[in-house]
């Protein structure tokens, strides 16, 4: 067995692929910046799918020499860009992030809205009411909203609703 740290770089540098010049960045390296430079270099010729999975290979493995930080300065330096969205490790995680931070969104803006209506119908809320509003779930949101249409009271509105309200 032989530690990828003690071979040098320039036997993996010098091979036409890609994937090889990238584990490079496991190796012995002398200058650290030129070394990633000329990767750098060789990914920025790539079409832009394959541009983006070949720089996250780069930042991945960087991170084991706690080189990031170089890579990133460089791909700035080179004005080297991708996107996320094209990459299959990103992308799932991007869509997620987007779709419960859409959630949360639309959560808050339902937690307004009832507010609003229940300013609107009852006068000044109770912190009970608030307080319940905001540790509240989009689909009781709903159901409270819909009943704000029939309710006499502010216990009409949230009956029924996990715990009683004679309990606030």
């Amino acid at each position: 067995m032989v530690d990828i740290r003690s071979i040098d770089c320039r036997a993996l540098m010098d091979s036409p692929s890609l994937e090889e010049n990238i584990l490079a960045i496991l190796c012995r390296i002398d200058n650290q910046k030129e070394v990633i430079q000329e990767i750098l270099y060789r990914i920025s010729e790539l079409p832009i799918k394959a541009r983006a999975d070949a720089l996250t290979k780069l930042v991945v493995l960087s991170r084991l020499r706690r080189l990031e930080m170089v890579v990133k300065t460089e791909a700035e330096e080179m004005s080297l860009t991708f996107n996320l969205m094209e990459n299959d490790v990103f992308r799932p995680i991007i869509m997620k992030m987007q779709m419960e931070s859409q959630q949360i969104g639309e959560q808050k803006g339902e937690a307004k809205m009832l507010t609003h209506q229940l300013q609107r119908r009852f006068g000044d809320v109770p912190d009970w009411v608030n307080e319940k509003i905001a540790q509240a779930e989009s689909p009781s949101l709903e159901t409270w909203g819909l009943r704000i249409l029939d309710a006499q009271s502010l216990d009409d509105v949230f009956e029924n609703s996990g715990d009683a309200v004679s309990n606030h």
